[in-house]
């Protein structure tokens, strides 16, 4: 799936940058990426779908990994939205990613995800400009 931001069309302001964002999933692999600078309002993205509670979340990733891109957004049924960021989980030594759903981890500064918290939303995100290929993605210990 491809997004364009055009400025002037569909709402974009005049002073936007003409950019694109895509996401794909093919045989495990979950492609992002954003064109245009970090801070034109466009992103790429995945919804997860049929987890109910989270205990632990992981991925490899090969390409960008910065501090808010790509993350893992999360939202529980309290209706708090918490933010797990990519470099902040990895080691420098691997490209193997696990999350710390603490309230330590949670970049929203929303205190985390408790184990017995129901989740309502799971989105990976990608809206800083570059390209990223997540892999041996898991949620609950399980690969998805």
């Amino acid at each position: 799936m491809t997004a364009t931001d055009s400025p002037t069309a569909t709402g974009c302001p005049t002073t936007d940058t003409a950019g694109t964002a895509t996401a794909s999933y093919q045989a495990g692999a979950l492609s992002l990426d954003k064109t245009g600078p970090t801070s034109d309002d466009l992103s790429s993205g995945a919804t997860v779908g049929g987890i109910t509670s989270l205990s632990s979340a992981s991925f490899d990733v090969a390409g960008y990994c910065g501090a808010g891109a790509p993350r893992l957004n999360v939202t529980t049924a309290d209706g708090k939205t918490h933010f797990f960021g990519c470099s902040a989980n990895k080691p420098a030594t691997s490209n193997h990613v696990t999350l710390d759903l603490s309230a330590a981890g949670d970049g929203s500064g929303n205190g985390g995800v408790a184990p017995d918290a129901t989740v309502t939303a799971l989105n990976f995100v990608f809206d800083e400009s570059g390209a990223t290929t997540l892999t041996n993605i898991k949620f609950n210990g399980m690969s998805q």
